[in-house]
């Protein structure tokens, strides 16, 4: 019964993880904003948003290797208030 009750609330505590808090990675790129994009966290301004952030980030060498997508999605909104898109 222990063993029940403890994979139960493993498995509620991993379900209920928010994709916003993973950390970037190229590799699991298009899985991440995926998963994102089903969990309803960001609107589709948004999306673009990180999107566009993210093809400037890499072209301009801008660090967001070990950001979650969370401050990413910062890093962006803040990209944009100083008008650098």
């Amino acid at each position: 019964m222990k063993k029940i009750i403890l994979c139960l609330s493993a498995l509620v505590i991993i379900s209920c993880s928010n994709p916003m808090d993973k950390k970037y990675n190229e590799a699991t790129l298009g899985e991440d904003l995926t998963e994102i994009s089903k969990a309803g966290k960001m609107n589709q301004d948004e999306e673009k948003l990180m999107a566009a952030y993210l093809i400037i980030a890499k072209f301009r060498k801008l660090p967001v290797e070990g950001k979650t997508y969370s401050e990413i999605l910062k890093d962006a909104k803040e990209f944009k208030e100083q008008k650098k898109f």
